[in-house]
């Protein structure tokens, strides 16, 4: 009778990896031998930055608020969704911080 409708996360994410990438890959080309290392362990830091989906992005931020608030999605959903809410200037709708909870609920944290 109903049909659950796919809505889009409720922020766009910003991603900056590429330009720091960029940066560190071009430092690596004209690096001494002392920096070779920590350039290259850098750009393999970055390079899996940019590989993250959105959705993944955006979870961590969600696991990261409600970390800083000691709450877990799993043990209080109510404080979960109020705690997002707090956490953006301007507040979110209920119903996004809702979804982002869930989506933070359902995906595997990290391992």
């Amino acid at each position: 009778m109903f049909e659950a409708v796919k809505r889009p996360m409720p922020f766009v994410v910003l991603r900056e990896a590429g330009t720091v990438g960029d940066a560190v890959r071009e430092a690596l080309a004209t690096a001494s031998p002392e920096e070779r290392p920590g350039l290259e362990r850098a750009a393999e830091l970055i390079a899996a930055q940019e590989r993250l989906t959105d959705e993944e992005v955006q979870t961590r931020w969600v696991r990261g608020v409600l970390a800083d608030a000691g709450i877990t999605p799993e043990s209080g959903h109510v404080a979960s969704v109020k705690a997002l809410r707090e956490a953006v200037p301007g507040g979110i709708r209920l119903t996004d911080a809702n979804r982002l909870v869930l989506a933070a609920t359902e995906q595997p944290g990290p391992a």
